[in-house]
Order: structure tokens, then C-alpha cells, then sequence
């Protein structure tokens, strides 16, 4: 068994490694934990992009240089004594490929202790703008559902990350509810309310989003995001990168903008429908439009558009727990219930 580090290869082997990386999670992973794989360019391009922090990656390989697992750590950008551990992945089909895993944890780890960090967070590739957090509930018995845009993960990994001493730091979930006509009955006061005062909403623009929404988006979420636990800023670049495989290829008419009086974008709501739910994403207000019934407002005009399409189910996606964004769950009949962990070790 041989660890393999990114930094110390060149040339051929660092081909390799590039190929051995990207390719690992699709060769390893079983069904049903493959929903929302990411393509081979997109690992690429995590492990290739410039960045302000340091950042390393490995894999384990068999002596026959079949690769058994990969891993990713880097330094946060606004913190020196905090890291992040990501990109979990190993072959759960052998006991090597399970022996990779913490041999893997092993390694980012000592790698971040070398660069002065003292608490690792993780799973979570970089910080919380990319994939992060472990699904921890599962329910395959009962044919639960999985989503491409939520944490999906073997068990087994949360175990490995337990038995190497990672501890639960912080939980989040999505909920599913029935009832959506209920659910706008009971926001469109804060949507009548904003109206009067001033607010416009529109949906995002299908032909010109990464133009003229994109930026609009980014100016909401670093005032909104910012306050957010383990928050780090990203350029606008990196940012927009993010909604480039969303552009053109998604639905995003149940997704809207608001306004106030001068023409500012001040909050959003990003929802989509999804498996029969309406989803309810993302939704950022900027401090000075706080307490002005936004959220709820924008959130309105998504169930009203999914209402007309057929759509009486929603999910409240990737809450964490105590969160002001719990409110919405409160709105409407449970139906069923994910849960997510993000694990902290001190080093």
C-alpha cells in the first residue's frame, strides 16, 4: 500500500495522479450512494485552480497501483489554526480499501499539524461554498430518496471518520413536508407586507443568469453568507463558477430576486422542483433588509408558481439546526427527514 502525495509529483506520475483522483469516486462508489457525482473535469479543476490557502491532496494505492482512496485538506483563508478535510473517498469492497481510509485521515491531518493548524473540519472540500458535511441518516430499507444536491455518502465513511476521533460539530437537515398551499397561505402576509413597502421581485433570468444575476447573487450572499458559521470569503470568479453547470441546463423559473426602492437587490431564494418537491434552497437577505419579511416573501412566490404546476410537497434543503431558516419547516406537515453531521478533531 503506497501514499501518494500531490505536491511531490511531476510529469508522467503527476498525470497520473490527476487521473487516478478525478476518476476514483465514480469507480468506487456502489449504488445508491452515486446520485450527484460530479464529472471528471470538475476534480480537476478543484485540484488544479490557484488559490490564497495552501491545500494538498492524496491517494492510496495497492501494490498493483490500483488507486484505494483519495483525500484533501487545506488551511482556511481567514484562519491559520483551522483546516478542512475533504474529498473523502475510499473502496469499501476490501479491507485495504478500508484500511486507506484512515491512513488517509492520518496523512491530511499530520500535513495540516505542519502548517499550525490545531481543529480540523470536515468532511468539506475547501469550505462551506463547495460539497461539505456527511449524510448521517440513512433509511436504504425503506427506499428512501436521495438528492444530487445534498450530501450522499456510504455509512461506512462516517464510521471511519469516528473511529479516527472526529466528533460531531455541528448537525443540519432537510425536511420534507406536505401541505405547500398551506405553506403560501401562511407567507403571503410577508409578500403583501414587502410589497407595500417598496420591494419588487422578479425570477432570476433564465438567458442572462450568469450576466446579469450571477453578480447580483454575489453581492446578496457575501453581505448575507458572512455572519455564517465557518464563513469564508471567495472571489466573484470562483463564485460564478459555482453556477455555470446551472446555467442553461436548469429550471430556474421558481427561483426570485427582491428589490428595494432603488433598484439594490437586497435577498433571494434559489428553489426548484425536485422528485415531485419544491425545493427551498438557498435564501440570503442582506443585514439592512433584515426583518422585513423577505425570505418569506420570495419564498411565496416560489410556492405559488410550484402550486400551479402540481406541486403540493416541499423540502426545506440543508437547514442547520437552530438556524432562522428552521422557520420555514414549521409551516407544514413533516413527511420524512435527512440528516447531515459536519465532524470537528483537534489536532
Amino acid at each position: 500500500m503506497r501514499l501518494k502525495c500531490f505536491s511531490n509529483l511531476a510529469g508522467a506520475d503527476f498525470d497520473r495522479f490527476l487521473t487516478s483522483f478525478s476518476k476514483l469516486q465514480e469507480g468506487v462508489r456502489q449504488a445508491p450512494y452515486r446520485t450527484g457525482l460530479l464529472p471528471f473535469p470538475v476534480w480537476i479543476g478543484f485540484i488544479c485552480q490557484p488559490t490564497k490557502f495552501a491545500k494538498e491532496f492524496w491517494i492510496v494505492e495497492d501494490d498493483l497501483g490500483r488507486a484505494l482512496g483519495r483525500i484533501g485538506a487545506n488551511v482556511s483563508a481567514t484562519k491559520a489554526d483551522e483546516g478542512a478535510i475533504g474529498f473523502f473517498e475510499c473502496d469499501l469492497t476490501t479491507p485495504a480499501g478500508i484500511e486507506a481510509g484512515g491512513k488517509l485521515l492520518e496523512a491530511a491531518e499530520s500535513w495540516l499539524k505542519a502548517k499550525g493548524v490545531k481543529t480540523a473540519y470536515g468532511p468539506m472540500n475547501f469550505n462551506t461554498w463547495f460539497p461539505y458535511r456527511f449524510r448521517t441518516s440513512q433509511n436504504i430499507d425503506k427506499q428512501d430518496l436521495f438528492f444530487g444536491w445534498e450530501p450522499v455518502n456510504p455509512p461506512e465513511y462516517v464510521d471511519i471518520w469516528k473511529s479516527a476521533g472526529y466528533e460531531t460539530c455541528e448537525l443540519y437537515a432537510t425536511k420534507a413536508h406536505g401541505e405547500l398551499d398551506a405553506f403560501a397561505a401562511k407567507t403571503k402576509p410577508a409578500y403583501d407586507g414587502a410589497l407595500a413597502a417598496g420591494y419588487t421581485f422578479r425570477t432570476v433570468e433564465p438567458i442572462q443568469f450568469l450576466e446579469k444575476d450571477v453578480p447580483v447573487l454575489y453581492e446578496i450572499s457575501s453581505q448575507g453568507f458572512k455572519d455564517n458559521f465557518l464563513f469564508e470569503p471567495i472571489p466573484f470568479e470562483v463564485f460564478r463558477a459555482l453556477y455555470v453547470p446551472i446555467a442553461g441546463k436548469s429550471d430556474l423559473s421558481l427561483s426570485h430576486i427582491a428589490f428595494d426602492k432603488d433598484g439594490k437587490g437586497v435577498g433571494f431564494f434559489f428553489c426548484y422542483e425536485d422528485q415531485g418537491h419544491l425545493v427551498l434552497k438557498s435564501t440570503a437577505v442582506v443585514p439592512q433588509a433584515r426583518g422585513k419579511g423577505i425570505s418569506n416573501a420570495v419564498a411565496y412566490l416560489a410556492a405559488e408558481k410550484a402550486l400551479k404546476k402540481g406541486v403540493n410537497k416541499y423540502i426545506t434543503a440543508l437547514v442547520k439546526t437552530g438556524a432562522q431558516s428552521e422557520s420555514f419547516a414549521k409551516k407544514g406537515s413533516l413527511l420524512w427527514e435527512h440528516e447531515y453531521t459536519l465532524f470537528s478533531k483537534l489536532l
